[in-house]
């Protein structure tokens, strides 16, 4: 039962953040670490601040982007859907 919940957040990939409308998401089988979430299904969540800079476009902290001619800053992500 916990491998096919495993499996099943490992195939969105890293798309997985997308859909939890995080920066950054790592699935791992392991025991809860201190201080995380623990849901009814037993999945574990902790969050933690994201290293990076904040793209003001769509708000994702991410540590790859560009600054741009206004002195904000855009994720790669972004850049490539504003062309």
């Amino acid at each position: 039962e916990d491998e096919k919940k495993a499996e099943l957040l490992w195939s969105f990939g890293s798309e997985l953040a997308t859909l939890l409308i995080v920066s950054e998401a790592t699935v791992v089988k392991a025991a809860a670490p201190e201080g995380a979430l623990i849901g009814q299904s037993g999945i574990a969540a902790l969050a933690q601040a994201a290293d990076g800079c904040k793209c003001d476009r769509c708000w994702t902290v991410v540590k790859e982007g560009q600054s741009t001619e206004d002195g904000g800053f855009l994720c790669i992500r972004c850049l490539e859907n504003i062309g």
